[in-house]
């Protein structure tokens, strides 16, 4: 019984693990896609054809986010996000919703 509900536990945190750190997420954002996207409070994104980020956010949940960010995307420098990294940018991305 002790083993049923240590696993039970188990997977009752994952969920929080990957709901990722939005502050963290931020600093993904300055350091990778700043270059190209609005994150933020920008009036102007640095590139006419890349979505903003509070765009991204009100068209795709924070899975479909994580889900795209496993594979490089078009236009975009070639670099390797952690799987900390992309869940914490789908967290940071999934707050800036307006």
């Amino acid at each position: 019984m002790r083993t049923i509900a240590f696993i039970a536990a188990m997977f009752a945190a994952v969920p929080a693990l990957a709901a990722g750190d939005a502050a963290a997420g931020r600093r993904v954002a300055d350091s990778w896609c700043v270059g190209c996207h609005l994150v933020g409070d920008e009036k102007k994104a640095p590139m006419l054809d890349v979505p903003p980020f509070p765009d991204i956010a009100r068209t795709r949940t924070p899975d479909q986010v994580r889900t795209f960010l496993q594979k490089p995307h078009p236009a975009q420098p070639l670099f390797r996000l952690s799987q900390k990294d992309i869940d914490d940018l789908a967290a940071f991305i999934a707050g800036v919703k307006r």
